[in-house]
C-alpha cells in the first residue's frame, strides 16, 4: 500500500500537480516522501554524473560539476561533489539555531542535511545529500515546491565511477583545488550562494528575457 501511495505522489509531481496535492508546508513529509525511496529516473547527463530534472526545471548553465537550474522564476545552484563521493567522505553537520527548519538526513545509507533560513524577504534553502548540494533563494510560498524539486534531483544523482576515477583518482589534488576554488566563497564568512549573488546576480534580467517571465512559465 505504501508503495502505491509513493508512486501516486511521483505521478502527481511529474504532471505538475504536486503543489495542490501534497502538503508542501510539511517539510518533514517532503523529505521522507522524496528521499526515502531510490529512483531510477534520469533525463540529464553530465561528465561523471547524471540525474533527473522534474517537470519545469531546466539547466541554464553548467561548468565543472556546477549546474545552474531554473524553475518558475527561481534559480537553484547544484554542486556535485565528486571528490567527496570518490573518497566517501562523511558529513559533519550540526543543526542551525538560526534556521526556521534544520534537519540531518539519513536515507538508504546516504547522509546529508537540509536548512531553510530567512534572509530579508527571501528564504535560503540548502540541501546536501548523495554527495551533492543544491542552494537557492525563494519566496515563502515557493519553499515547499523548491524543496520537492531539490530532493528529487539529489535523490536521482548517479555517478559514473569510471569517469570519476579518471578525473579525480589520477590527479586528485589538482582537481580538488579547482572544484573548491569555484565552490568556496571569495569573502570571509560567506558561502557558495553568497558568491553567486555577488558575481552572478541572482535574478538576471538577461536570463529572464531568454527563458521567459514567471507568468509565462
Amino acid at each position: 500500500m505504501k508503495k502505491v501511495i509513493f508512486l501516486f505522489l511521483l505521478l502527481l509531481l511529474a504532471t505538475g500537480c504536486s503543489k495542490e496535492n501534497i502538503d508542501i508546508n510539511n517539510y518533514e513529509t517532503i523529505l521522507d516522501t522524496f528521499l526515502s525511496k531510490p529512483t531510477e529516473l534520469v533525463n540529464n547527463y553530465s561528465s561523471g554524473y547524471k540525474y533527473y530534472l522534474p517537470s519545469g526545471v531546466r539547466v541554464v548553465d553548467s561548468k565543472d560539476y556546477n549546474d545552474k537550474l531554473y524553475y518558475n522564476g527561481d534559480y537553484y545552484y547544484l554542486f556535485v561533489d565528486v571528490v567527496s563521493y570518490y573518497y566517501k567522505n562523511d558529513i559533519d553537520y550540526e543543526k542551525s539555531s538560526q534556521a526556521i527548519f534544520s534537519k540531518s538526513l539519513n536515507y538508504n545509507g546516504k547522509e546529508g542535511y537540509t536548512e531553510v533560513v530567512k534572509d530579508n524577504d527571501l528564504y535560503k534553502i540548502s540541501v546536501y545529500y548523495n554527495y551533492s548540494k543544491i542552494e537557492g533563494y525563494v519566496e515563502y510560498d515557493n519553499i515547499g515546491q523548491s524543496l520537492i524539486n531539490m530532493c528529487y534531483i539529489l535523490n536521482s544523482i548517479k555517478f559514473n565511477d569510471a569517469v570519476i576515477e579518471l578525473s579525480v583518482g589520477n590527479d586528485s589534488i589538482i582537481f580538488t583545488e579547482e572544484t573548491y576554488d569555484f565552490f568556496t566563497p571569495r569573502k570571509k564568512g560567506g558561502n557558495f550562494i553568497d558568491y553567486i549573488k555577488l558575481y552572478d546576480e541572482y535574478k538576471e534580467v538577461t536570463d529572464e528575457n531568454n527563458i521567459g517571465n514567471k507568468g509565462n512559465e
